[in-house]
């Protein structure tokens, strides 16, 4: 497993100065160590998860995004769901897997899923900013897994794209 912090460090609990050196940049956070030390747990457990490369979280709420490399979502989720379930048990929070991509139609549907995203339709402002719609479901308006603001704050974070949601 592929994880942003050495293995000694997950091992031990205490972080050498690279790692630190991370956390303090704001490139990783201290939820991400958390999720990372628990992953690294579950990997000696599961061998599913040993080419699964944990890039980072988003933690919105009582939601934690896990963004992996393209591809492994199958693997960290494990069979029947139990890696992702021993996660969200022990971490206590609801948990979402998605591919880190700056396609904003792909991270959307992962995010999303079950709700079907119809399409993204690009808006130019009259202020020469850009917003991409996202056009989804009627049907999944009250149906969706996480709230519409989340989302929106997700997607700009994923892939630095400001986006709007309706429903149709």
């Amino acid at each position: 497993m592929e994880l942003p912090f050495c293995e000694i460090c997950l091992k031990t609990g205490m972080l050498c100065p690279g790692c630190t050196a991370k956390i303090k940049d704001g490139e990783l956070s201290d939820n991400d160590l958390e999720i990372a030390k628990e992953l690294y747990r579950l990997s000696q457990e599961n061998k599913g998860l040993k080419d699964v490369k944990f890039k980072r979280s988003i933690k919105v709420g009582n939601l934690i995004i896990i963004l992996i490399e393209a591809g492994e979502i199958g693997s960290i989720i494990g069979k029947g769901g139990n890696v992702i379930r021993g996660l969200s048990k022990k971490l206590n929070k609801k948990i979402r897997v998605i591919e880190e991509s700056k396609d904003v139609k792909k991270v959307s549907a992962d995010l999303l899923y079950p709700a079907k995203v119809y399409g993204i339709n690009i808006v130019y402002m009259p202020d020469g900013t850009i917003i991409k719609r996202l056009r989804l479901g009627k049907e999944f308006e009250r149906k969706l897994p996480i709230a519409t603001k989340s989302v929106k704050e997700i997607l700009l974070l994923v892939t630095g794209e400001n986006v709007d949601i309706v429903f149709e």
